[in-house]
């Protein structure tokens, strides 16, 4: 065997390295506890396997259903063509419990609260973070849960979580709010993956409708909420903890967006210009919009004076 002991956490693989110049047959025994199986592409191998006198990479998957770590002791048995034995070695694998599969819920901070304007289209009141740090393996998610508070059920329709510009839940699994506020559950027909040691963030858009009549909505979480969350390679339950909601996430509806013209502060005072003088700055006009983002076409401006063809253009 090439290179010390190995160390590896149950169900993964490790690669057992072996030269044997000379063998003309190649043996190997793994003595096993109970509970601890080996498996290959050549299947099972507890107990005692043979193998091609060329073999120089086996790569083995052990699997223990214990909490605690198991050895496994691999011997080595080299016969040449006369069936002499050759100098034999052995080596142990050190099968140490494979991690439960965990995941870590939470509502971002962002969006923070603000105002929505009635009809607006795939709005995201929240966005979902979804952690999957020390997880022993890849969580898979089939649900998930929300809280939600309105004034009026009918103010949303067509709530959709989505991993980037994926949709996670489409057709009859569209959430419509409908009665008390309280939780609300989300079937995904796409599943979600969260790689272990990594995350997630999944937004929550819904459409806002125009002829609505609560003042807000908001969505959250309680930390009672149940996601379906479960390890991709073993299937087990994972792990799930799910944080409440630190900060508020409370949208307020407003009928319209509102757009307001004012005189800047870096606008010029009144003052003598010569003549035939190019791009004179004559006025700065800030515009500020509220409730919704504003497409400005055109403005109107007023020319006082006695000579209006002393202007030969306004830009």
């Amino acid at each position: 065997f090439v290179g010390a002991s190995k160390s590896v956490q149950s169900g993964s693989e490790a690669v057992l390295q072996i030269e044997a110049p000379g063998a003309s047959r190649l043996v190997l025994r793994f003595v096993c506890p109970q509970g601890v199986s080996v498996t290959s592409l050549a299947g099972e191998l507890c107990g005692t396997s043979e193998f091609p006198p060329q073999t120089a990479d086996l790569t083995v998957r052990p699997s223990s259903s214990s909490r605690y770590p198991r050895l496994i002791t691999v011997l080595l048995d080299v016969r040449d063509a006369a069936g002499r034995r050759l100098p034999s070695a052995s080596t142990r694998i050190y099968v140490l419990p494979r991690k439960r599969p965990t995941v870590k819920i939470s509502l971002s901070t962002s969006p923070v609260p603000q105002t929505v304007t009635r009809g607006a289209n795939m709005f995201t009141f929240a966005n979902l973070t979804l952690v999957a740090t020390g997880s022993g393996e890849d969580i898979r998610i089939t649900s998930a849960q929300l809280g939600y508070r309105f004034e009026n059920a009918g103010d949303l329709n067509n709530c959709q979580l989505f991993d980037g510009a994926t949709a996670l839940n489409t057709g009859s699994n569209v959430v419509n709010p409908a009665g008390d506020s309280g939780t609300y559950t989300f079937t995904f027909d796409n599943q979600l993956t969260v790689p272990k040691d990594a995350s997630k963030t999944v937004a929550l858009k819904c459409n806002v409708s125009s002829s609505g009549r609560g003042s807000f909505a908001e969505w959250s979480l309680s930390g009672n909420e149940n996601f379906g969350a479960t390890g991709t390679a073993t299937g087990a339950s994972a792990l799930l903890t799910v944080i409440p909601s630190a900060s508020s996430h409370r949208m307020t509806f407003v009928d319209m967006g509102v757009l307001t013209v004012s005189l800047d502060t870096s606008s010029p005072t009144a003052r003598l210009t010569p003549a035939s003088k190019t791009d004179a700055v004559t006025t700065v006009l800030k515009f500020s919009a509220a409730n919704e983002a504003i497409a400005l076409s055109g403005v109107a401006v007023r020319f006082d004076g006695n000579n209006p063809s002393a202007v030969i253009k306004a830009t």
